[in-house]
């Protein structure tokens, strides 16, 4: 008897020194329960991150026009529902998350049969990250009314369900919104301690610029509001 369908979701642009082993990490991954596919959105990458996700990646598709991340997670749950899984896994292609606590969210979620799994960092985010986070944490548990400990982790799981009635419209971050939209529908957010590495390859494509992220992402969530109204 074959298991649920679990398609992992990963955004790339310029890893090629990193996606090879997310991939292969991720079909390493055994489980009765679950079958394992990954999907990677490549964000028109100048190095050889697609021609790598290509060899090892269940799916790859690479943007024609380079987009921001809220863009590229929107294009990417469309392609993954395509897919028809059971379960979505967010992770990020640059080794931080490690694909082995991938079955801490899947447990979660399976003991609550619906929701949002958010995997939560606790060491080696880095003060800026750490205090944007926190200010964004602590908007969004005002939002929802439900105190959160990391909102803006990318390690994620929710159920096919759950990912078709959510429509990404943020043009900046799609992180607060996700969270924000779950609450919206009646469904409840879950968070469990997973591993964060310190990055070792690249740079991080989400806040080359915090001031820059902050008032983006800020303008995201007051328009959100604004239009839900």
């Amino acid at each position: 008897m074959k298991g649920k369908k679990l398609v992992v979701m990963i955004p790339c642009y310029n890893e090629e020194k990193t996606i090879k082993s997310v991939l292969i990490n991720i079909k390493n991954l055994k489980s009765k329960n679950y079958e394992y596919y990954s999907l990677v959105i490549d964000d028109c990458s100048t190095d050889n991150s697609f021609k790598i996700s290509s060899k090892y990646a269940n799916y790859v598709y690479k943007l024609k026009n380079k987009v921001n991340l809220a863009k590229v997670v929107s294009f990417g749950l469309k392609k993954v529902i395509e897919k028809n899984p059971d379960i979505i896994v967010h992770i990020d292609a640059d080794m931080q998350y490690d694909s082995k606590d991938i079955p801490k969210l899947l447990n979660l979620l399976a003991k609550k049969k619906s929701g949002l799994v958010i995997g939560v960092r606790k060491k080696n985010i880095g003060l800026v990250k750490k205090i944007g986070n926190f200010i964004f944490t602590t908007l969004t548990s005002l939002i929802i009314k439900k105190k959160l400990k990391d909102s803006q982790s990318g390690f994620r799981a929710l159920n096919i369900e759950l990912a078709k009635k959510i429509h990404i419209t943020s043009k900046y971050t799609y992180t607060q919104e996700q969270i924000i939209r779950t609450n919206w529908l009646g469904y409840s957010i879950y968070e469990v301690p997973i591993k964060f590495k310190k990055r070792k390859h690249g740079k991080s494509r989400l806040i080359s610029n915090i001031f820059v992220y902050g008032f983006n992402a800020f303008y995201d969530i007051i328009k959100l509001i604004i239009h839900s109204k």
